[in-house]
């Protein structure tokens, strides 16, 4: 090959430089910070329109209401949930509005249309309240008292009334000035004093439960046990070691409808099981000649089973030649039979029988029986 004088051999060119670690620390940081940018302006584009705030408006309550006297008795639950289905916050509650409009007749029903146009503001009572005694007006023509209530938020607003109660109001009779209870062994028994004008009675029992040593307890539940036409009562759903307080309202009727009057003073009753079984019968003692040989003489006794429902057992006694009557068992019979073997032919016995509850309450001993081996 000729080579011009003025041409060079090139030579392959020099390598560039290997990329440090340095490099890529400053890459990876770099392309880190612009996905960052990214995603921060891209959740700024998304962003929504502002929510509204909460109205805190309590649902509205569900009430009952009752005529015990004069007067209306007006119950409710506080809700726990605004109309948003959020829990109902103590601070953003406002007062409870009672309302009651008044229509001639009496009625069972008044439409909420005819509720609103008439009803008129009688109370206003604390945040969270869940009783009110409204007064009624039971002298003059008939008439119907019709009642609901609107719960407020703190700024004043309701969701509406709640269901509205009307009671047909009723001239009460005067309610019974006394109340006596006396236990037996059936049945707790109640008599009170007619009350002028009433129809019949309401009897009504809690039971009483020992209080714990600290905190409030509720009330225990009153419960309508029966009606009665007669000042007079018997309770047999009852439990020995049980306190149990009773107490009485009048009931006058008005075309078909009925009110009560107030309570009765109430009565306390706290049964104790000091009766003792009923007192055993059908005693029957035999002679019974040994069978075989070293077998000895017996009288075998035999009575009726007690019909006591906490029966515990028996206790069998035998009188010797006029002497007083002894007790020859010394435990408890379980069963209505005994065998005494410990006699003497030619000797007359008296035998006779008790009963004992497991509270130990003893009956009396049945008719002797006697017997001559």
């Amino acid at each position: 090959m000729i080579v011009s004088p003025k041409s060079k051999v090139q030579g392959p060119k020099p390598a560039g430089r290997a990329p440090s670690t340095l490099d890529f620390g400053l890459w990876t940081l770099a392309a880190v910070l612009l996905l960052f940018s990214l995603l921060l302006l891209a959740g700024c584009g998304m962003q929504g329109e502002p929510l509204p705030p909460l109205l805190n408006l309590p649902q509205p309550a569900e009430i009952a209401a009752v005529q015990r006297g004069d007067k209306a008795l007006i119950d409710w639950v506080p809700p726990a949930l605004t109309t948003e289905g959020q829990a109902v916050r103590a601070d953003k509650l406002g007062p409870v509005e009672v309302y009651r409009a008044i229509v001639s007749g009496l009625r069972r029903e008044v439409g909420r249309g005819e509720f609103e146009s008439g009803a008129q503001r009688i109370a206003q009572l604390p945040a969270r309240e869940s009783r009110y005694a409204a007064e009624l007006k039971p002298d003059g023509p008939p008439h119907t008292a019709a009642f609901a209530i609107r719960l407020l938020n703190a700024r004043g607003h309701a969701a509406g009334f709640s269901n509205i109660v009307a009671i047909a109001v009723v001239p009460p009779p005067p309610a019974p000035v006394s109340l006596r209870a006396t236990i037996s062994e059936e049945a707790v028994l109640l008599e009170w004093p007619a009350a002028p004008g009433a129809a019949s009675y309401h009897v009504y029992r809690s039971e009483q439960t020992p209080r714990p040593a600290q905190g409030a307890q509720a009330p225990p539940p009153l419960l309508l046990l029966g009606n009665t036409d007669k000042a007079g009562y018997a309770d047999p759903n009852f439990e020995f070691g049980h306190e149990y307080r009773y107490l009485v309202r009048a009931v006058a009727t008005r075309d078909g409808f009925s009110g009560e009057s107030a309570d009765s003073p109430p009565a306390v009753a706290r049964p104790e099981d000091v009766f003792p079984p009923g007192v055993p019968s059908g005693l029957v003692g035999l002679v019974t000649e040994p069978t075989a040989p070293g077998q000895p003489l017996a009288v075998e006794l035999s009575w009726e089973p007690s019909s006591t429902r906490d029966l515990a057992g028996y206790n069998v006694f035998r009188g010797d030649a006029g002497a007083p009557p002894r007790r020859l068992n010394a435990a408890l019979r379980l069963t209505p039979a005994f065998r005494d073997t410990a006699i003497t032919p030619g000797v007359s016995y008296s035998y006779s029988v008790s009963a004992v509850d497991q509270k130990g309450n003893e009956s009396a001993r049945c008719e002797p029986v006697g017997v001559k081996p």
